[in-house]
């Protein structure tokens, strides 16, 4: 009996993109287009995040330019809003 072949063993590489597909769509949406989620809750629009640097709240990943940016967006109360705030007037 030859061995089953299901979508991810085809010769074709539809299997790969439809697993491809799944973990794209399940990945955590970025929030303020990859900038700095502190910086923007300070008005600043320039500063860039880093992946390494990331923090994802209720399935939003916050990027920051910084581990102390990322420590003061946890501790500092109200960044999130004022982030938002600022980022609609842009």
């Amino acid at each position: 009996m030859p061995p089953r072949r299901n979508s991810a063993t085809l010769g074709t590489n539809a299997g790969r993109i439809a697993i491809d597909r799944f973990h794209a769509m399940n990945r955590p949406f970025t929030e303020y287009d990859g900038h700095c989620a502190f910086a923007v809750s300070l008005g600043k629009k320039n500063v860039m995040g880093n992946e390494r640097y990331s923090l994802i709240e209720g399935g939003r990943k916050y990027l920051f330019s910084n581990r102390v940016a990322k420590l003061l967006w946890r501790v500092v109360p109200g960044r999130k809003k004022k982030a938002e705030a600022n980022w609609a007037r842009a």
